[in-house]
């Protein structure tokens, strides 16, 4: 795309996974990358204990979410911050997230 857009030297802005695709397209092609710009970047690749854990962790919200997509915030919630912090919430916080699971969980499936 960049060579057709003659858009290369580009600036790539990754967020989350797509941080992981930027840094990939940069090791790739270095030409075609003037600029990285990493937000969030899950880069978890880098380190085999973090890529087990979050194989570990894309397994439960795959299991939690086939019932229903709205458990899928809730699952990672839970896994990066505790059982307790996730209770602690309020209900319309804890509502708010799980409004949000479908995206959580299309973004989970992307990354398979």
């Amino acid at each position: 795309m960049l060579e057709a857009l003659s858009a290369a030297p580009a600036v790539v802005i990754g967020r989350s996974t797509g941080g992981e695709i930027a840094l990939e397209l940069a090791r790739r092609h270095p030409d075609k990358v003037a600029v990285l710009v990493l937000l969030e970047p899950a880069v978890f690749t880098l380190d085999p204990q973090a890529a087990s854990w979050a194989e570990h962790l894309r397994e439960m919200v795959l299991a939690a979410a086939a019932g229903d997509p709205s458990a899928a915030s809730e699952v990672v919630f839970r896994q990066a911050l505790g059982d307790q912090a996730w209770e602690s919430l309020p209900h319309q916080l804890r509502d708010h997230f799980a409004a949000a699971g479908p995206a959580v969980l299309a973004e989970i499936r992307a990354g398979a």
